[in-house]
This record gives structure tokens, C-alpha cells and sequence, in this order.
């Protein structure tokens, strides 16, 4: 089934994007005449590069930068500790 077949699209080749290649972008029949060609280009890429990398390679990133953060601090808090200990003692 076909719809829709006078909306207008805005096809992007290059996306500017790493995990896409091309989009397709369906603009609404109210903005198709009233907006020129290149402001609705600009829009698209503007939208495009703002997309960002599929929620679950977001969320596998955000760990590991969280767990290796929490084991630098748990690194420098053990070395502070041996400084502070070893500084008393010698006292």
C-alpha cells in the first residue's frame, strides 16, 4: 500500500554520521512550499548530526568510563591512605 505519494522528501547521502549512511526525510505538506530548499536542507543535516550513537553502545561506553573512574579513585584514595600512614609513623 502506497501512501501519501505528493508528500515531499529530502533525501541526504551524505549523513555526516558514522552509524548511518543515508536518511530519507519526509517534510510536512505545510512546510513543503512555504520554507525554501535550502532551509529545509540545512534543518535535515542540522538533525542528522545531532543523532547520536544507538542507546545501548551510549550506555556500554557510559560504564566503562563510570568503572574505570570509580577505580581510579579507589586507587588514589589506597595511595593518600599509605602517604598519610607512613607520614604518621615516621613521627
Amino acid at each position: 500500500m502506497i501512501k501519501g505519494v505528493n508528500k515531499y522528501v529530502i533525501e541526504v547521502v551524505e549523513t555526516e554520521n558514522r552509524y548511518y549512511d543515508k536518511a530519507l526525510l519526509f517534510v510536512r505538506p505545510e512546510y513543503a512550499e512555504a520554507v525554501e530548499r535550502e532551509t529545509l536542507e540545512k534543518e535535515a543535516r542540522r538533525v542528522l548530526q545531532s543523532m547520536d550513537a544507538v542507546s545501548a553502545i551510549k550506555r556500554h561506553k557510559q560504564r566503562a568510563w563510570w568503572l574505570i573512574y570509580l577505580m581510579s579513585v579507589v586507587v588514589v584514595g589506597s595511595l593518600l591512605a599509605i602517604i598519610i600512614v607512613n607520614l604518621l609513623t615516621l613521627v
